[in-house]
């Protein structure tokens, strides 16, 4: 990994990670953010896993019906997060960013 999660934590003893993401619709609609601790520092990385699930539903997506569609997606974004505090995920609905911020004071 190349970069410090530090400013990133929001609770030390979970390694929770403050993240917002950004979905952009193809094809109009609006472009929705929601902003929450979904990613975590437990294994020394940033992660995405469970936290997928509620950030779907704070961005109004529909939930994975599909466990492979759901591992491929968190593995995608994790091997950005390994290399910088943001990840892209383009699919054929839109476009998602998640980036790591330092969480409100």
């Amino acid at each position: 990994m190349t970069y410090d999660l530090t400013p990133f934590i929001t609770d030390l003893d979970r390694g929770w990670l403050q993240a917002r993401v950004t979905w952009t619709p193809h094809g109009g609609g609006d472009t929705v953010t929601a902003e929450s601790d979904y990613a975590d520092a437990r294994s020394g990385t940033a992660h995405l896993g469970c936290g997928i699930e509620q950030c779907l539903d704070d961005l109004g997506l529909p939930q994975f019906n599909d466990e492979t569609k759901y591992l491929a997606v968190c593995d995608l974004i994790n091997r950005q997060l390994r290399h910088h505090p943001w990840a892209l995920l383009h699919c054929p609905e839109g476009v998602a960013r998640l980036e790591l911020i330092p969480p409100p004071s």
